[in-house]
C-alpha cells in the first residue's frame, strides 16, 4: 500500500475524501497532517518497535575515513603556523594530529586562529609547503551514509590501508574512557564510544575510537547499525514494514485523526484496533522468521482498554 493509498483510507475512514476518493482540501484535516500522522506511528512507533526485537533484519553498513579532513599546506605556512589552502580547521580541532603524508611526518595541532590556519607544537616553516596534510583525531561526526543512523551494533577499524579485515572494537562509556588518566590502548585491541561533537557549531551524533589511526587510512572506519527508515513523502513510498502490515498506519492515522475531530470514542476504538493488529504483526513477523514463542506483552493501559477498565 502506498503513501498516498494509506492517506486516502485514512480520509474515507474520517468522512474527508470526495466522490473519487481524494481528500478534501478544504477542510480542517488536510492531507499534510494525515501524514504527519503516518510518519508518526510508522517511524516513531512500529519500526523501533521491531528493530528492536529483530535488529538483524535493518543493518546496514556505513564506511567512515579513518581521518577528520584533508587539504594542502599553503606556502604562507612560517615557524608553527599551518595554513592550509582552503578551509578545513575548525575549533574542535585543537589537540588533533596533523599528518604531512608527503614527507611522513606529525604534529599536533595547538591552537586555532581560523578555518585555514592553525598552531602546531612542532616548526614546520616553509618545509610543508605544497604537502598534503591530513587532520587525523580519534573522534567523528556521523554523516554521509550513516546520517539514518538508530542505534549503533559495532564498531570496526583498520589501522592500514592495506589491511584486509577490519578489528571488532570493544564498547566503552566515554566516562570510562580516561577513568584515572594513564590509561592506553593497543591497536591489537581497538576502543569506540559513543559522544557529540559540534560540527560549524551544531551539535553532532559521533563516535570516538582509540588508539588514533597514526597516517591516513581511506574508509578505515566500519560502521554496522540499524538503518532508520526515511518519512514517507512522495506518492508512491511504501512503508518498510513485514508484508500485509500497512493497513497498521491506517487504523493509527485514523486514531490520530479522530482525537483532532474530539470524536474519541471513535478514536478509542481505532487505537484498539491499531494495538492489537501490532501486537498481530510482531507475532506473524516472529513465525516467519523462526520457530518459538513470540515475545509479545501488552501494556498496562492496552489491557485496561480492552477490558473497559478506562
Amino acid at each position: 500500500m502506498t503513501f498516498t493509498n494509506i492517506k486516502k483510507r485514512i480520509g474515507s475512514n474520517i468522512g474527508y475524501v470526495d466522490s473519487s476518493g481524494d481528500i478534501i482540501s478544504s477542510r480542517d484535516i488536510t492531507a499534510t497532517d494525515i501524514g504527519n500522522w503516518v510518519n508518526d506511528r510508522y517511524l516513531d512507533e512500529l519500526f523501533p518497535m521491531l528493530s528492536t526485537q529483530y535488529p538483524e533484519d535493518f543493518l546496514q553498513v556505513g564506511k567512515l575515513n579513518f581521518y577528520k579532513t584533508t587539504g594542502t599546506a599553503s606556502a604562507s605556512s612560517t615557524s608553527t603556523t599551518l595554513v592550509a589552502s582552503t578551509a578545513i580547521f575548525n575549533n574542535g580541532m585543537v589537540g588533533d594530529t596533523v599528518y604531512n603524508s608527503t614527507d611522513e611526518e606529525t604534529a599536533v595541532i595547538t591552537a586555532y586562529t581560523s578555518t585555514t590556519t592553525v598552531t602546531l607544537d612542532t616548526t614546520i616553516a616553509d618545509t610543508w609547503d605544497g604537502d598534503t596534510i591530513y587532520v587525523l583525531g580519534h573522534e567523528f561526526g556521523l554523516g554521509g551514509n550513516a546520517t539514518d543512523l538508530r542505534s549503533i551494533k559495532r564498531i570496526s577499524v583498520k589501522y592500514d590501508s592495506d589491511a584486509d579485515y577490519y578489528r571488532t572494537c570493544t564498547y566503552k562509556d566515554k566516562n570510562k574512557v580516561f577513568e584515572y588518566g594513564n590509561e592506553t590502548y593497543s591497536e591489537e585491541s581497538p576502543i569506540w564510544y559513543p559522544t557529540t561533537v559540534k560540527i560549524s557549531d551544531v551539535p553532532t551524533t559521533a563516535i570516538g575510537i582509540l588508539p588514533e589511526a597514526t597516517e591516513n587510512v581511506a574508509s578505515g572506519i566500519e560502521i554496522e547499525y540499524i538503518e532508520k527508515p526515511a518519512d514517507l513523502s512522495a506518492d508512491a513510498d511504501v512503508p518498510r514494514l513485514p508484508l500485509g502490515s500497512h493497513n497498521l498506519l491506517v487504523l493509527g492515522g485514523t486514531a490520530d485523526a479522530l482525537r483532532k475531530l474530539m470524536r474519541l470514542d471513535e478514536a478509542d476504538r481505532f487505537e484498539q484496533r491499531f494495538q492489537v493488529a501490532k501486537m498481530e504483526m510482531v507475532a506473524n513477523y516472529a513465525l516467519t522468521r523462526a520457530s518459538g514463542t513470540p515475545r509479545v506483552v501488552p501494556s498496562r493501559r492496552n489491557k485496561r482498554m480492552w477490558n473497559r477498565d478506562i
